[in-house]
């Protein structure tokens, strides 16, 4: 509840509004997370900004997710097309739109079996029934062909909570290559991160590794708005933070390139990989249905508190008490200056505070 406590009583320290923005990052490609108290980087999101109503009872964040591709951003392809949609598949077998929930402090990308198996169905995994996680195969030839092309997961959403408006957010499968270690394991196996889920499906820190997501509780009254992002690469422009007011309902994002931001990391495929000249929406191509993945070792310890304080702040999100303020990571987030005026500009950190920095991340090992 550090952002509350530094909206309603951080005196000098106090913040424009009780809100925060957030990219995870990733350990490998090293991609430093970034958390903002009352504003957030806007160098951190790329393109278009989606904007919901936060769930009042619960807290939760709520989008409409319509279906999940796989596609190829540059060069050949390792698959028999450059773009398959209709991967979102339910229990029944069909693609259908479905709301699912965007939580920072669940570790996977939490989908309906059919929905693992439709992606996986182009990838070397097996299924380990004993972990119940799909493993990647890397001996397999077309293992760094997929893992290190510019190939991706793209996740079509409802924008601003409209049917007619959406906006997509991009995975490269460079980011969905996570190892699981001991003491989970004897020794190291590499995973894909979906897990099978027959409730609400939810999308964790590995999707979170390439996404934006803020959030204004405004006054604090039960109310707020959460927004959703395209975040980029390791190719991160210089840091632009900026002011969340209190009354805001959108945010801006950058004009930057998702594609050169990733543009250093990728290798792309000659043009001439078997099956780049083709694109399909149809069926599944035969294959051995495989599996995913596990837990995530995404960040640092910063958003292991920050997991923390979103879960409470979900059951208690009026203004705690000064015993609240000394929470672990409250000195390794990018804070906004103190502004006599909440509407103003943000200012630059003073010399004692430093310039905004965002904390590098490092490999952990997580259960459910």
């Amino acid at each position: 509840m550090i952002a509350a406590w530094l909206y309603t009583s951080g005196g000098e320290s106090r913040i424009p509004s009780y809100s925060y923005g957030m990219h995870i990052g990733s350990v490998n490609p090293a991609i430093p997370g970034s958390l903002v108290l009352g504003g957030y980087d806007k160098s951190r999101v790329l393109g278009e900004v989606s904007s919901q109503s936060i769930i009042r009872s619960s807290g939760t964040w709520q989008i409409g997710l319509k279906d999940i591709g796989l596609e190829v951003a540059a060069g050949g392809s390792p698959f028999g097309f450059t773009s398959k949609n209709g991967l979102f598949m339910q229990g029944s077998g069909v693609v259908a739109p479905r709301s699912v929930v965007i939580d920072p402090t669940k570790p996977y990308m939490y989908l309906p079996e059919p929905t693992c198996d439709a992606i996986t169905a182009f990838f070397p995994v097996s299924f380990d029934s004993t972990l119940g996680l799909y493993i990647w195969d890397t001996t397999r030839n077309n293992y760094a062909n997929i893992t290190s092309s510019a190939t991706y997961l793209s996740f079509l959403f409802k924008k601003d909570g409209l049917n007619d408006k959406t906006i997509t957010i991009k995975i490269p499968l460079k980011l969905l290559t996570l190892t699981l270690q001991d003491p989970l394991v004897d020794q190291n196996l590499t995973y894909f991160p979906c897990f099978h889920s027959t409730d609400t499906p939810v999308l964790g820190r590995a999707f979170l590794q390439a996404a934006f997501v803020g959030v204004n509780w405004f006054e604090g009254n039960n109310a707020g708005t959460w927004f959703l992002g395209q975040a980029p690469g390791p190719g991160l422009p210089s840091a632009d933070i900026t002011a969340i007011n209190v009354g805001d309902t959108t945010l801006a994002a950058s004009s930057h390139s998702w594609n050169q931001s990733w543009a250093k990391s990728w290798h792309p495929l000659a043009d001439s990989s078997p099956g780049n000249s083709t694109s399909s929406n149809g069926d599944l191509t035969t294959g051995g249905k495989a599996g995913i993945g596990i837990g995530v070792g995404v960040v640092g310890v910063i958003f292991i508190a920050a997991g923390a304080w979103i879960a409470i702040l979900r059951r208690r999100r009026y203004r705690p008490s000064l015993g609240e303020q000394n929470i672990p990571c409250y000195q390794e987030v990018s804070e906004l200056p103190p502004s006599n005026h909440m509407d103003g500009l943000p200012e630059e950190l003073d010399a004692d505070h430093g310039r905004p920095q965002e904390m590098m991340g490092r490999q952990r090992h997580e259960l459910e």
